[in-house]
């Protein structure tokens, strides 16, 4: 008696499942790392008033914004809209990160069977779920501050930078990031 082959489409259902509960426990985790700084500690975004002026400024708040230039409005709308309709509740912010985590491991999954079996395309959208995805924002985002760093000049320039490494969990005393 063999096995029913697998298809992709319950191989791509099966990776979203896992990809969403590898990270559901971030539902609860609260505000972590640099969402002290970008959300919790972002008065622009806790309200309705001024979002179309914060949608125009850096990514990162203060003046360590400007001097690493990231800028990302739809991310820092929608984070203002999730923070007023839940009243900056960290689940309601986390949940589309789940979500979106979940549905991209299943486009792993569809992609991967373009190029191999089904089989071996689930296999890789497990690899992709069980992945800490944040790992290369937070590897850009320690290195955008020790460039950052590296140009502050004045004492103020100094302590925002030294915010942003605390609230990325980097040791200000190390010559690592």
């Amino acid at each position: 008696m063999s096995l029913p082959a697998l298809s992709v489409r319950r191989a791509a259902l099966f990776a979203a499942v896992v990809g969403g509960l590898v990270h559901l426990g971030a539902l609860w985790n609260g505000f972590a790392y640099d969402d002290l700084l970008i959300i919790a500690g972002d008065p622009g975004i806790h309200s309705l008033q001024g979002l179309w002026q914060r949608l125009g400024e850096p990514y990162w708040p203060g003046s360590f914004g400007s001097q690493v230039g990231a800028w990302r409005p739809v991310t820092t709308g929608l984070w203002a809209l999730t923070w007023v309709a839940s009243s900056g509740s960290t689940v309601a912010l986390h949940l589309p990160a789940v979500l979106l985590h979940a549905s991209v491991c299943a486009l792993v999954v569809l992609l991967l069977s373009e190029l191999m079996s089904a089989a071996s395309a689930l296999f890789g959208g497990l690899v992709f779920a069980g992945a800490y995805a944040g790992v290369g924002d937070t590897v850009a985002a320690l290195a955008a501050v020790d460039s950052a760093s590296a140009r502050a000049g004045s004492p103020q320039e100094h302590d925002a930078v030294e915010q942003a490494r605390l609230a990325l969990g980097s040791n200000p005393d190390s010559n690592e990031l």
